[in-house]
């Protein structure tokens, strides 16, 4: 878990986007975005930890905006003032690895979103009673 885990959790509830500070191991640099935070996620394997970070950058390229990050490679994260609106900014865009786990993450995301945004609109207000 990264040490600025406590500023993700709160962005999700407060659905504020973070500026992610980060290192790219496959290209090997820094860079600087600002992200939707989407999920967390962690499991315990054989060989230790694996924890997750999966974040939407608005800013990236169709099919690449899905990141997914371990701790190691998160150098900060900073809550914005910006908020974001989950049916909006996460929308199916083809991507190249199909069945990629990050993409079977993103499909599962968006429908919760979907359901969850349904079963608010559903549920009666106190004027309407």
């Amino acid at each position: 878990m990264h040490s600025d885990h406590h500023i993700f959790v709160r962005a999700i509830k407060d659905k504020k986007k973070v500026l992610l500070d980060y290192f790219d191991e496959k290209i090997k640099l820094n860079f600087a975005k600002l992200c939707v935070p989407v999920h967390y996620k962690s499991s315990r394997t054989e060989g230790g930890d694996l924890d997750c970070y999966y974040l939407w950058d608005s800013g990236g390229k169709i099919g690449e905006r899905f990141l997914g990050l371990s701790p190691s490679q998160i150098i900060s994260m900073e809550l914005t003032e910006e908020t974001f609106d989950p049916q909006k900014i996460i929308s199916m865009e083809p991507t190249r690895e199909k069945d990629s786990e990050l993409a079977k993450l993103a499909e599962c995301l968006v429908e919760k979103i979907r359901k969850t945004s349904l079963s608010e609109e559903k549920e009666p207000t106190e004027e309407s009673e």
